[in-house]
């Protein structure tokens, strides 16, 4: 089979380990011709010999000259290149600022849970609630976080103060998320006597 038969076939079975070979001793034996004669072709030959044998799987170095795909080691990854997972959001406090509001049950539900809720009946008619309001309103960046505090209309707010027994405007509750009452007082003119009594 001549050289360049050889080759095709193994090419064609990937074997580029034996192509390398064949084109090594083709090229030497040329030029061993021309250099030495037929006695310098042998001694190149028997050294090639040893040069493969001392290269391949087999020999002391365990190391071929050409890796086949099949035969390729696998190189480990670099750790530090690994996709690394995403620390896990922390969640954030359940209280938020303070703040004074007009009272809607829209705005009630929007209330996180863990802050307390206080609802200020308060009416056009009377003016110690004037007095509050204003009062109320000049300290809302004073007001503590947790706190909500709700200004709702005791003349319109029949559903409510039919819900929680009031009477008279000017009263101040304070409920739970579920809008349950946990007490009752009236009377308080600034932010400081509604913080007595509610502390968040």
């Amino acid at each position: 089979m001549s050289s360049i038969a050889y080759c095709t076939i193994a090419f064609e079975r990937g074997d580029e380990y034996g192509i390398l070979v064949v084109m090594v001793v083709k090229r030497i034996i040329t030029e061993g011709i021309n250099w030495a004669g037929w006695f310098g072709v042998a001694t190149v030959l028997f050294l090639v010999v040893a040069a493969i044998w001392f290269f391949s799987p087999a020999g002391p170095t365990g190391t071929p000259l050409i890796w086949s795909e099949r035969e390729r080691p696998a190189v480990p990854l670099d750790p530090s290149w690994q996709e690394v997972s995403p620390a896990p959001a922390t969640t954030t406090p359940p209280t938020s600022p303070g703040q004074y509001l007009e009272y809607s049950s829209a705005g009630l539900a929007t209330v996180p849970e863990g802050n307390r809720i206080v609802l200020f009946f308060s009416s056009d008619r009377c003016q110690s609630c004037q007095v509050a309001e204003r009062n109320l309103l000049q300290q809302a960046d004073m007001i503590p976080v947790g706190l909500y505090i709700f200004r709702i209309d005791f003349d319109r707010a029949l559903t409510e103060r039919r819900r929680y027994a009031i009477s008279s405007p000017h009263t101040f509750i304070e409920i739970d998320p579920d809008g349950r009452l946990l007490q009752r007082w009236s009377a308080s003119r600034d932010l400081q006597s509604i913080l007595a009594r509610v502390q968040p």
